[in-house]
């Protein structure tokens, strides 16, 4: 036996102490991935309408990357969320963990009031004009949901996140899978994984990659290239509510053929509280 085999062994002898035990690999059957896609999308369809219920603080943190590919924090901006038929509204509250001045506070809360009266305004005409639903998202509004919706699911496995259990599979666009809009049409140029917590049939984090570019107007208004990214996540809230925790969202872009666009940014979400009379008063918002 070598001196270089005698140490490999001997090493192994003291880190593996006698009665010690590999942890046993989790090889139960996994479940129907058609059946369990059904329960996570519509539970995932819960979670979103649920999220209207609540106002919610969400820090938006840009990152820069250095000449070595190091990440570097940058201007950190803090947003008091919430909604309105439909649609998120941001109210800037503080920069770099610093509180807004009177005098850009009292402008932030005019700039939100008149963003939500005219949202508001929309919204009564559309409803009016018998138009359900109409108005309350965007062409360019895209949710987990959405990518559950129109991909497929492959190469299941077992994994741990963040210390619980979890099935991560493989997903890539549907063929015949029917966008409604322009963004959910990007979606067919897009890959990724998604992490189930397969008990709560809910979604844990889900990675989105630009693996094709994403061109509007031609590409003559903006063309998002391949690499571009998404992460989310999501974990149960106040043992109550499943709800949005954290993404990052990493863009390479070309505006009007001519201006390089890279946005990486990092956003936590926090201190979900239901909304009501007195948060809407707090956030600034026309009351409900």
């Amino acid at each position: 036996m070598s001196r270089l085999t005698w140490i490999l062994v001997v090493s192994l002898a003291v880190l593996s102490p006698a009665g010690a035990t590999v942890p046993a690999r989790d090889e139960s059957p996994l479940p129907d991935e058609t059946a369990l896609l059904a329960d996570v999308l519509e539970n995932q369809n819960q979670v979103e309408q649920a999220r209207e219920a609540y106002t919610y603080t969400m820090m938006v943190t840009d990152l820069k990357r250095g000449s070595r590919g190091d990440v570097m924090r940058g201007t950190a901006r803090t947003y008091e969320v919430f909604h309105v038929a439909g649609k998120p509204f941001r109210k800037l509250t503080a920069k770099d963990g610093r509180p807004l001045g009177p005098d850009e506070a009292r402008k932030e809360e005019g700039r939100v009031a008149k963003a939500v009266r005219e949202h508001r305004e929309r919204h009564s005409r559309q409803e009016a004009a018998t138009q359900p639903g109409a108005g309350e998202r965007g062409d360019d509004d895209v949710t987990p949901s959405d990518v559950l919706r129109l991909c497929r699911l492959a190469n299941p496995r077992r994994e741990e996140f963040r210390g619980q259990p979890a099935i991560v599979y493989d997903f890539e666009p549907r063929p015949g899978a029917k966008p409604r809009g322009r963004a959910e049409s990007w979606i067919a140029r897009t890959g990724g994984r998604v992490w189930v917590d397969e008990q709560a049939k809910r979604l844990l984090r889900l990675e989105v990659q630009v693996r094709r570019a994403l061109k509007v107007g031609g590409g003559l208004l903006i063309s998002v290239g391949p690499g571009s990214s998404l992460v989310f996540e999501q974990a149960l809230v106040n043992e109550e509510v499943w709800l949005p925790t954290y993404a990052e969202i990493e863009v390479s872009a070309r505006l009007l053929l001519l201006k390089g666009v890279k946005q990486h940014q990092e956003i936590r979400f926090g201190d979900y509280r239901k909304f009501s009379v007195e948060t809407s008063e707090d956030v600034g918002a026309p009351q409900p």
